[in-house]
Order: C-alpha cells, then structure tokens, then sequence
C-alpha cells in the first residue's frame, strides 16, 4: 500500500480533503500520534482477528490472525506511515500555536539562534487528550483479556 493511497484512505475516515492531511503530514504532533493510535484501536478492536489480517496481508506481510502479533506489527515501522498519516488528519483538526512574529535578525548572533523563532508543537484540547488515553487503556485491556482467554484455551481451560 502506498502511502498516496493511505493518506486518501485517512482522509475519508476523518472526513477531510486530501490536501488538508497532506499538508499536515509535515507537521508531526506526539499527543495527536498517540491519539491516532486510539483511533486505530477503536477501529479494530470491533473486528474479528481475520479482517484485522486481511490489511496487513495488503501491505505485504503475511501474517496468521492473532492479537500478540497485531499488537507487534502495530510497533514495527514500516507502519509508521500509517501512524504518520492518521497523525496528519487528527494535527488538521487540532487547533495551531499562533504563529510568532519573525523577529530582525542579529548579524552578531551566530547560528540557529539568528532570528528564526520556531514553532512548537500545537496545543492539544485536553478532552481530546483524555480521550485519547481512555482509548488506548481500553484497547490494552481488551488485548489483555483476549491473551487471558488464549492462554486458558490452549491450556485446555
């Protein structure tokens, strides 16, 4: 899956336009990153663990259904496109740190500190904060319990 593809797909889940998470691919947001991955758990967790496969196998990995190794591939890298892109779509709706005026530049200053203030990262609703943490809890918990009930199967109850 290529990520022009990904970015079309995220766009459609959070119902904004294609240009909007483009553009907000290149300003990343850690609080909004752990929010995406709420999102993504929330959509997941509905599912049964074959439809969880059935992307995965998209994005050209095979892998035989079961939480521990979902949970697995959700840390590997190659799915921090994904991340980056739900990450887009969720900094697009999340209000901007005004942007600071340019200060004169010092001829005396040397370096980075030459005038250019930079622009840190956008303040994040606490609500949306909150949520996004209830979220992830709920969905390691679920995982939890899932691995409990794995265990006690294999176990012969």
């Amino acid at each position: 899956m290529k990520l022009a593809d990904l970015i079309v797909m995220v766009a459609e889940a959070f119902g904004l336009s294609v240009a909007e998470v483009r553009t907000a691919t290149k300003r990343r947001n850690i609080v909004a990153a752990r929010a995406a991955y709420g999102e993504l758990a929330r959509r997941y967790t509905a599912r049964s663990s074959e439809e969880i496969a059935a992307p995965i196998h998209s994005m050209g990995q095979t892998v035989s259904c079961g939480w521990r190794r979902f949970d697995r591939y959700l840390r590997e890298a190659r799915f921090a496109k994904t991340f980056a892109a739900l990450d887009a779509a969720l900094a697009a709706k999340l209000p901007r740190a005004p942007e600071r005026v340019k200060t004169r530049k010092k001829p005396w200053m040397k370096g980075k500190a030459k005038g250019r203030p930079r622009l840190g990262p956008a303040p994040v609703p606490p609500d949306l904060a909150h949520e996004a943490g209830s979220i992830i809890s709920t969905f390691h918990n679920q995982r939890r319990e899932i691995e409990r009930m794995e265990k006690a199967y294999h176990n012969g109850f």
